[in-house]
């Protein structure tokens, strides 16, 4: 039996490519992914810049109001040594207590203004009054160009114990609104401007600081009736202190 051997025919090929399958990603897609992912990080990038700047601040910030702490606890402590010493407070109350007690008190203070020899209403109407204490405080304060806040509140201070109007307790919503007035009516004194109604404003005080400005009122008292000349009250270091005059310049090269 025979057999036929059979020749296989050769495969042609050609020169061109093979094509590409459906599906794969080309160069340029390749480049503009990466371009895609580049401006992403950038812009990611950017963010946390921006991030790490704002914590850079917030930081800054905290370490200035800890430092303004710190020296206020320092300064409520040298106060509290100085009533203790004078037995006005007394001793078996505990100091870090005090110095919580003062600074909440502190706080509250910063609120407020006290403001002296406003004409008083002679209404028997609590709110009337209100509105003819805010509206003559208005018109004193009109010769320093100053208006008060809307949503001030006034409070008079003490029982009518003399025709001299009593004090007006001014309460802001904001320390900053409190702490502008109190600057510009001081600036405009320095100034010379002629403030009506002889109006005087001061910042309020905690109980501790009042304590210490009757103490040191009082040293002055007795200190003067002992014979001492030239004492004033000055505050030192945030304290009030019984302390001599300064000659002024010029004075001390007179003999």
């Amino acid at each position: 039996m025979s057999t036929t051997n059979k020749s296989k025919s050769p495969m042609i090929t050609t020169g061109s490519k093979p094509a590409t399958r459906s599906g794969t990603p080309t160069n340029g897609d390749l480049m503009q992914a990466i371009t895609g992912m580049q401006a992403s990080q950038s812009s990611q990038f950017r963010e946390l810049q921006m991030s790490l700047a704002s914590v850079t601040k917030q930081l800054a910030d905290l370490k200035s109001d800890n430092l303004v702490l710190r020296n206020e606890v320092s300064s409520l402590a040298a106060r509290i040594a100085i009533l203790e010493t004078d037995h006005i407070v007394p001793a078996n109350d505990d100091l870090p207590t005090k110095v919580l007690r003062e600074i909440s008190e502190r706080n509250s203070c910063d609120l407020s203004v006290i403001a002296y020899d406003v004409p008083e209403s002679s209404s028997s109407s609590p709110n009337q009054r209100i509105i003819d204490d805010t509206t003559e405080l208005s018109k004193a304060l009109s010769s320093i160009n100053t208006t008060l806040p809307t949503d001030i509140k006034v409070v008079r201070l003490g029982g009518h114990l003399s025709k001299k109007p009593r004090p007006l307790k001014l309460i802001f919503k904001s320390k900053d609104e409190a702490a502008n007035l109190l600057l510009k009516f001081r600036q405009s004194i320095r100034n010379g401007c002629n403030i009506s109604n002889s109006l005087r404003l001061v910042r309020d005080k905690t109980s501790l600081e009042r304590q210490l400005l009757r103490s040191s009122h009082a040293e002055l008292e007795r200190r003067k009736q002992a014979g001492e000349l030239n004492l004033v009250v000055k505050y030192i270091n945030g304290v009030p202190s019984v302390t001599r005059m300064q000659p002024k310049n010029g004075a001390a090269g007179q003999r």
